[in-house]
């Protein structure tokens, strides 16, 4: 633990680094970005609606083509990474490109470099060990999704048993 603590007080050295450039968001998102702008010249873009609604987003590869659309009103990818991470993929910065829209505006305030130094401003103190961790007698014991409590636990009828419980023997 002491070991992450340390990891998460020295990259907020970089992040202030960051924040004092003026970047806006994160150090990973700021690289992601910087990638996909030199991939995304690869891509070729197709208007599906006269209004820039939809677009059709296409790299071609030498095992095929992949093709993507892209709807800017809804904010949706069928590649699914807008709606996983919420920052821009690769399709949504061909559309801004193509549309001349910033695409800074699409990036989710959670990835602001701001809230990334405001997450790890707390101080880490981890519990040396295990018999220091305080004794939790009220709670109830907690039990993964799906599983059941020992007492509760039936057992499974043989096939022939339920078969006759149902009355189709």
């Amino acid at each position: 633990m002491y070991h992450v603590a340390e990891h998460f007080k020295s990259g907020c050295g970089d992040h202030d680094k960051s924040l004092n450039r003026g970047d806006n968001y994160s150090k990973h998102v700021m690289k992601q970005l910087e990638e996909y702008k030199v991939a995304s010249r690869t891509h070729d873009i197709l208007p599906l609606e006269p209004a820039g609604v939809r677009f059709q987003v296409t790299v071609v590869k030498q095992d095929g083509n992949i093709r993507d659309v892209f709807q800017l009103k809804d904010m949706v990818c069928t590649c699914g990474a807008l709606q996983l991470l919420k920052y821009l993929c690769l399709h949504m910065l061909v559309v801004c490109r193509r549309i001349n829209s910033d695409h800074f505006q699409y990036v989710n305030d959670y990835y602001s470099t701001e809230n990334y130094l405001g997450t790890y401003t707390a101080d880490f103190n981890p519990i040396p060990g295990v018999s220091d961790w305080p004794e939790a007698s009220e709670l109830p014991p907690l039990f993964p999704p799906g599983s059941c409590l020992p007492s509760v636990v039936r057992p499974v009828p043989l096939c022939n048993e339920s078969a006759q419980a149902t009355g189709l023997v």
